[in-house]
Order: structure tokens, then C-alpha cells, then sequence
């Protein structure tokens, strides 16, 4: 009779694991149904007779698996476009403020780039990860037939394909790898960031510990640390509790010379600063214009005479309010001064002992890339028609840093500019705006006790666990009732064979 009860027990969790494990299979494939996931895109569309956005700069939720023209339909179902004209996925026309800009044959066309790499026509894509969509509409200079305010004219698109050469990733390799080395905190942190490099998560925390802890002595401190944050993937609504955009917003006495590095950081993830405040982006806009001599000079100082480096960075920040007709006037000045101010036989800027000048070389160049200026414009090469880029770059040292003359020592502030002119001019776009914008306003708790001496790894983000569906649940829950209930018929089952056994087992004794 024993060997009867063994198999009573064996046979009842048999049909237990028979029973529940199509109810534990219905549960595990309900969970791998998993919701469409979204990214967020970064959109524009500009155009380059009057050098104006038809839309964006903007931000949208697409879904995973999107093609250009799905999200050019987007635009046009959330009313940011009037019209869009398409032929085998190919945008053929844009209608937006009741103008149409169509591409004509040997006179105007569309340009797609995404994360700044031009997309052939003929080359299929579908949105798997975060990515920016940038369409540029071109027009020859014989086709052109909108005047044109000043000289400033963007004379082709796809900027980045003009003067870009393969082998100059290898020089911003080395001079990102010289930084790493020879930083000077937040803003190598940013210029690093801008750049798609990683640091070690020891210098990382320690950055943004200071920055959490730290009092800015002046606006551009505080810009620096918005976009130092920013570009590490953190909000700077929330970092560690402190929101340094309100800090902007409200920082008194923003200077003629840091105002524009303010509006750079306030644009670089679109930041909200509430109209009214003391920093509103009109302010800080009035604040640069303000600024601008009558040789379309920028400088520091009422009365002062211009600069380069003032003006650079002023046409920088201002790039993507170049729709604005007094911006634009602005816009067409300042570039008609840097180019005044170039030195014809070397092609770039000299300093003040005449001797080249690094610096304001690699600010024009960022300039110059932000607004959409090709680098082989007549106007910004030498003699010998060597461009701005290839210029700077003539002037990298051993080891990869930038120094700010020829015969000095390199500096992370010199190298810091060399490193945003290559990525402007490798992407054809602003190196202060996110390809990525940051969607939420978490921030890790940065006042912890100093983290102990580590590796030299790479900070690695682990992947967030895939949302579990309410639909998955409930399959779940069904296949579990199922699996309870006919466990219960087994064990009822199983007890009964159990019970007969006793019998048996009573009657074979009284025999």
C-alpha cells in the first residue's frame, strides 16, 4: 500500500504541473506583448532663401518603427505645416504660412539629415531610438528670386558635406581624448558631451556633486553648468533638487558678454523661461542686440569696440531667431564683420601680436555652421582657397589639444572651442542644442558621501525593464485562476484514490 500512496503523490503533482503550466505559458506570453514603444524626435525644417524655420526647432513622440513621412504627416495633423507634397517617401514640397517651397530640378531640392548625416533619397529608415530630423530646403543662386536682406545668403545645404573629410574624425578623436585627460570641469563636461563621449562615472559624479553644491559667481558659471548637466542626460530643472533654469531665469545682472552663453543654454534642451522674468529669452535676445556696434561688430562694453569672439558666439546664440527680421538684419552685419576681419593671406584670424588666433577661428566656425554658412564661401578662405576648418585644424599639437597660438601650450579652453567648430561643422548643426532632448525631470541625489576609487570603465546605463501591459496582466491572471482550479480537481481527484487506498489497505488487515 505503500508503494500505492507514492503513486497517488506522484500522480498528483504530475497533473498539477500538467494543468498549471499552460496557465504559467499564457502568462509568460501575455508578457511579452509589450505597447508600441515612442522616442523623441528633433525636428526642424528650414529653408535658406530668407534662411528661416517653416518648423521648429520642436520635439515630438514618435512611435518606434516611424519613416520620415510618417513624421512629416505628424507635423501635419498637429497643424505645424499646412501641406506636404510627397512621391515614393521623397518630400517634394513643403507648404507652411501659405508659401510652398517645391523642389525643382537643377534649381531647388529637399535635404533630409538624420543625427546630422545627410539620408539619400532611395535610402530606407524607421526610428528605433531617440534621433533628430533636420529637412533643408535648397536653391541656387541662379534660381533665386526673393530678395535678400544684406549679403548673408546660404548658398547650398548639407553644409557639413562641404569641407568634412573622413580623416578629420581621427583629429577629433585625439583632441576628445586630450580633453578627457586635461579637462577643466563643467565645460569640458559639455564640450565632451557635445561631442557623444563618455567619461568615467568617478569624474562624472564628482562634476555634477559640484555642480549641485556650487554658488555661480556669474551668469556664464551658471550657464556652464546648465549645459554641463544637460549634455550628461540630466534635466537642469532637477539637478539633485536644485533647478538651475529658475536660477537663470531670476540671476541678476546678466552682462552684455554672458548673455548670449545664457541663451545658449536655455535653448540647448529648449528650457521654459517664464515671459516676465528677469532672463526671459526676449531679454536676453534684446540684451545681445544691444550689444551690436555699427560695423555689425558685438561687444562687451557700451562704446567699446567689437570683437571676434563676441561676435561669434553672439551669432551663435542668436541662429535660431534668425526668422526675425531685425535678428536677420542682425545676422547679415556680424557675418559681413567676421568676414571683414579675416587675415586674406592665412585665411584665418591673428590676434593682437599677429599671429593666429585660434580661438576666434574656431568661433567663426561654429558661427558660421549654426547659421548654415558653407565654409568654402569665398569670402572665408584664403588665397590659396584653404577653408577655415582645415586651417584650424593645422594647428592641433602631439596629443591632440589646441593651444592658442602655434608656439604655445595646449589649454582645455582653446581645445574646449576647437572640439564644437569640428562637431558643428561635422553635423551641420548648433553643438549647444541636444540631438536628444531630455524628456522627464529626474536627477540622481548627488549629496552622497564621495564614491570609492573605481576602474577606469565607462559609465554603462542599464536598460530599464520592459513595461508590463494591462492586457498581459490579465492573461496572467486568467491562465493563473485556470491552474488553481484544476490543481484543486487534481488534489480532489488524488484524494479520493488516497482514501480507497486506507480501505483497501483496512480490509486486506481484517483478512
Amino acid at each position: 500500500m505503500t508503494k500505492l500512496r507514492i503513486r497517488a503523490g506522484s500522480f498528483l503533482l504530475s497533473l498539477m504541473m500538467l494543468f498549471l503550466t499552460p496557465a504559467m505559458t499564457v502568462s509568460a506570453a501575455g508578457s511579452n506583448e509589450k505597447p508600441v514603444e515612442k522616442f523623441p524626435v528633433a525636428i526642424s525644417i528650414f529653408e535658406n532663401i530668407t534662411h528661416s524655420y517653416l518648423a521648429g526647432p520642436l520635439t515630438l513622440q514618435c512611435p518606434e518603427g516611424s519613416t520620415p513621412a510618417d513624421v512629416l504627416q505628424q507635423l501635419c495633423d498637429y497643424a505645424y505645416l499646412d501641406e506636404v507634397s510627397l512621391e515614393e517617401d521623397r518630400l517634394v514640397s513643403v507648404t507652411a504660412e501659405n508659401s510652398t517651397y517645391t523642389a525643382v530640378d537643377g534649381e531647388s531640392g529637399w535635404v533630409l539629415t538624420v543625427n546630422g548625416q545627410e539620408l539619400a533619397s532611395d535610402e530606407p529608415f524607421e526610428l528605433k531610438e531617440a534621433a533628430s530630423f533636420d529637412w533643408i530646403y535648397w536653391v541656387t543662386d541662379e534660381a533665386r528670386d526673393v530678395t535678400v536682406s544684406g549679403e548673408y545668403a546660404v548658398q547650398s545645404v548639407s553644409v557639413h558635406q562641404s569641407v568634412w573629410k573622413p580623416e578629420y574624425s581621427d583629429k577629433l578623436k585625439e583632441a576628445c581624448g586630450w580633453l578627457k585627460t586635461n579637462g577643466r570641469g563643467a565645460p569640458s563636461l559639455f564640450v565632451l558631451g557635445s561631442a557623444g563621449v563618455s567619461v568615467e562615472h568617478k569624474y562624472l559624479t564628482s562634476i555634477l556633486r559640484q555642480i549641485a553644491q556650487s554658488t555661480p559667481a556669474d551668469g556664464a558659471e551658471l550657464a556652464e553648468y546648465i549645459l554641463a548637466v544637460s549634455f550628461s542626460g540630466i534635466s537642469a530643472v532637477n539637478v539633485s533638487g536644485r533647478d538651475l533654469i529658475a536660477e537663470l531665469s531670476e540671476f541678476p545682472d546678466i552682462s552684455r558678454q554672458h548673455a548670449a552663453l545664457a541663451l545658449l543654454a536655455a535653448d540647448c534642451n529648449g528650457y521654459e523661461l517664464p515671459e516676465g522674468t528677469t532672463n526671459d529669452r526676449s531679454g536676453l535676445l534684446n540684451v545681445i542686440l544691444a550689444a551690436q556696434n555699427e560695423d555689425g561688430s558685438f561687444s562687451s562694453v557700451r562704446g567699446e569696440t567689437g570683437n571676434i569672439t563676441m561676435t561669434a558666439l553672439s551669432l551663435t546664440a542668436m541662429a535660431p531667431y534668425s526668422a526675425e527680421q531685425t535678428v536677420m538684419q542682425a545676422i547679415d552685419l556680424g557675418i559681413s564683420y567676421l568676414a571683414s576681419q579675416r587675415d586674406p593671406v592665412s585665411g584665418g584670424y591673428l590676434n593682437e601680436k599677429n599671429k593666429p588666433d585660434i580661438t576666434s577661428t574656431a568661433l567663426v566656425i561654429t558661427a558660421l555652421s549654426s547659421l548654415g554658412v558653407r565654409l568654402d564661401d569665398e569670402r572665408f578662405m584664403n588665397e590659396g582657397g584653404t577653408d577655415l576648418l582645415a586651417l584650424l585644424l593645422t594647428m592641433q599639437q602631439d596629443g591632440g589639444g589646441f593651444a592658442a597660438s602655434p608656439d604655445g601650450e595646449p589649454t582645455a579652453n582653446v581645445t574646449e572651442a576647437a572640439i564644437l567648430a569640428m562637431m558643428a561643422q561635422k553635423t551641420g548643426r548648433s553643438p549647444y542644442l541636444l540631438r536628444s532632448p531630455i524628456i522627464g525631470e529626474g536627477s540622481p541625489e548627488l549629496s552622497l558621501p564621495e564614491p570609492e576609487p573605481e576602474s577606469s570603465e565607462e559609465v554603462i546605463v542599464e536598460p530599464e525593464p520592459e513595461p508590463i501591459s494591462r492586457l498581459s496582466i490579465i492573461f496572467g491572471a486568467v491562465g493563473l485562476a485556470i491552474g488553481i482550479l484544476l490543481g484543486s480537481l487534481a488534489l480532489f481527484m488524488a484524494v479520493k484514490l488516497m482514501n480507497k487506498a486506507d480501505k483497501l489497505d483496512a480490509e486486506d488487515k481484517k483478512k
